[in-house]
């Protein structure tokens, strides 16, 4: 019934438009918690404590509205869900539109250190965040999969943990690449230990 190959099955959907809006909202969020974070880190002000708040309350509605079954189904026709993350995606960029500045133009004291403040137990948090959500996928995909002994597909089940995982090992692999490129670019000597030449 929804042929990967049919018309309008890749953008026009609800589905689609949705988990759209909310990665984009996530991806914004994450941006501008990471810029936020190592901000506060040396002097937290009120604007700063302020803007963190939000950024957080955006990245629990994005987690709320995935945890939504209305918002993964692909016969629901909720428009309530249509407008909560179109609203959800509004508030990401306008958030994004108010930390850029904020954070460029801050003339507060910074920590000097070779890391971006933060990033270390950032990374941390994010790696068991990420192996915590793929272990309750497979933990829920697993009895589902002992039910089923009459498919005979070759994955029985088993798709969406594998899916996610390789979505994950590329998502780390490409941004170790970025962080380690852009390191070397702003910093050659921090990464070869010898002077840009």
């Amino acid at each position: 019934r929804d042929r990967l190959d049919a018309v309008g099955q890749w953008d026009a959907m609800p589905l689609v438009g949705r988990l759209r809006a909310v990665h984009v909202a996530a991806a914004l969020a994450t941006l501008d918690l990471a810029l936020l974070a190592a901000r506060a880190a040396p002097d937290p002000t009120g604007v700063t404590i302020g803007l963190l708040v939000v950024t957080g309350s955006v990245l629990v509605a994005c987690v709320g509205l995935l945890c939504a079954p209305g918002a993964i189904e692909r016969g629901a026709d909720a428009r309530w869900l249509d407008r909560a993350t179109w609203w959800l995606r509004a508030v990401a960029v306008a958030l994004t539109a108010v930390t850029l500045p904020f954070v460029a133009l801050d003339r507060g004291p910074w920590q000097a250190s070779d890391e971006l403040p933060g990033y270390g137990i950032t990374i941390a948090w994010l790696f068991v965040a990420q192996t915590a959500l793929l272990a309750a996928l497979g933990l829920l995909v697993l009895p589902r999969r002992d039910r089923d002994r009459r498919q005979r597909a070759l994955l029985r089940d088993m798709g969406a943990p594998l899916m996610a995982a390789v979505g994950v090992g590329l998502g780390v692999a490409f941004s170790a690449n970025l962080v380690y490129r852009t390191a070397y670019f702003l910093n050659r000597r921090a990464i070869t230990g010898r002077r840009a030449t």
